[in-house]
């Protein structure tokens, strides 16, 4: 997801070990989502900005916002009719030009009850696998670690 000295692979490792430590201090399920985004962002180094919001009767609140202000300002417009809805429950990716956008939702119970969406600008960023790859175990892992959280 981001622009780095180490390798793409390394890079996502360490993140997989940074998100599996957020599990260790979360007394919540949506601290331990809170967590997961606060050690992803600490751990890059580029312009790019986080959101997580809560969905609940299909309106969504923002409970955490990180990163560039002008990523935040226009965060949620990139995609967010398609994407930003209870039914979803895959993760969704756009680019438009140097802009990148992630959806992904975190399904609580059988419904999406977290939205977390990364925005960032990189001309060189090329969407992979690896990026599938993570994402999926990161949703696998928050599904199976919420359950022994309230």
């Amino acid at each position: 997801m981001v622009m780095i000295v180490m390798n793409k692979s390394d890079f996502l490792d360490e993140l997989r070990l940074h998100i599996g430590a957020a599990y260790d201090y979360a007394n919540t399920r949506e601290e331990f989502i809170r967590f997961m985004i606060e050690a992803v962002y600490e751990k890059t180094d580029q312009e790019l900005s986080f959101t997580l919001s809560r969905s609940s009767n299909g309106i969504l609140t923002t409970i955490l916002s990180l990163g560039e202000e002008k990523h935040n300002k226009e965060q949620n417009r990139l995609g967010e009719g398609f994407f930003l809805t209870d039914k979803m429950l895959s993760a969704g990716y756009i680019n438009k030009g140097a802009e990148h956008v992630f959806y992904v939702p975190i399904p609580i119970d059988g419904r999406t009850s977290y939205f977390v969406t990364v925005q960032f600008t990189n001309h060189n960023y090329i969407y992979t696998r690896e990026d599938r790859i993570f994402i999926s175990e990161v949703l696998q892992f928050i599904h199976v670690k919420q359950s022994t959280l309230r």
